[in-house]
């Protein structure tokens, strides 16, 4: 049988070379060289430190000042998501991030089907005088067991 390790490892570069993933790199390379991007991501930076310092001081913040701050805040937010390369980078980002989760899906059903299997082919091997029925108590469901029925 094949390493385990190596396998992982080869899963990992078939991943990273997918469509998905280049359209990933080929974003963020543009994320980060756009020069007005990067600026208005940093405005928004500094607006947000500015609310958060404004906020600590507590009964000494200044609302009109926080205002201010969080109205700049919004309205670099609004530009940055309205940006080309930002949305651009974002459809990549979550295209990719689906692809991976999708990846861990399918190597978590694989790793526990035979678990479940293993459970469905016990169960097959109990007795066939005793089934469960369902019956209300407390207004939830319980499972009883019934030894004069079978299992169907």
């Amino acid at each position: 049988m094949a390493d385990v390790r190596e396998l992982a490892r080869q899963l990992g570069e078939a991943v990273v070379t997918d469509e998905k993933f280049v359209a990933l790199q080929s974003a963020q390379a543009e994320y980060d060289n756009d020069a007005e991007l990067q600026q208005l991501i940093q405005e928004f930076n500094l607006q947000k430190m500015n609310v958060m310092q404004e906020m600590q001081k507590g009964e000494e913040k200044n609302e009109e000042k926080l205002k201010e701050h969080q109205d700049k805040m919004r309205e670099t937010y609004t530009k940055i998501m309205s940006d080309p390369v930002m949305d651009k980078y974002m459809t990549a980002k979550e295209e990719a991030d689906a692809f991976v989760n999708e990846i861990y899906g399918i190597l978590n059903f694989a790793i526990r089907a035979r678990r479940l299997f293993r459970f469905l082919r016990n169960l097959r091997r109990l007795p066939l005088s005793r089934r469960f029925k369902e019956r209300k108590r407390d207004g939830e469901n319980t499972a009883v067991v019934s030894d004069d029925a079978t299992v169907c």
